[in-house]
């Protein structure tokens, strides 16, 4: 079965973002997967700016998914590890290649990030 990979674009997430991730993780079917209650907006503020600043420092984050109309419809993307030193050398990051809309190809690992969302609004994210 063939069917067209589904348009998805990656951004450091914005202010704006922690609204729509509230949102999605206040959704108790959501929730149903990711165990745990959901958190008040303002772990989501918080988580969000810390992923500006992963991204600032590191050069990777939990990014913003956003679907074809631009929607943010989760988050994706890796936490540095604890005792990990900033790097002064900077990963590719989304929106950096010449074509930013572009999704990732079957062959890229990072296609598999579809199903990782995130693991709730717990304490041990980085």
């Amino acid at each position: 079965m063939n069917r067209p990979s589904p348009v998805v674009r990656l951004r450091v997430p914005t202010d704006e973002d922690a609204i729509a991730w509230h949102r999605i993780f206040d959704d108790p079917d959501v929730m149903e997967f990711h165990g745990g209650k959901p958190a008040e907006l303002s772990v989501y503020e918080e988580l969000t700016a810390r992923q500006r600043r992963h991204d600032a420092e590191y050069g990777f984050c939990f990014w913003s998914m956003l679907d074809e109309q631009d929607d943010v419809i989760g988050f994706t993307g890796a936490q540095p590890m604890r005792g990990m030193r900033p790097s002064r050398r900077r990963t590719a990051r989304p929106g950096t290649s010449p074509s930013p809309a572009m999704p990732p190809s079957s062959s890229d690992s990072s296609s598999a990030s579809w199903s990782a969302r995130c693991r709730g609004a717990h304490g041990s994210w980085a």
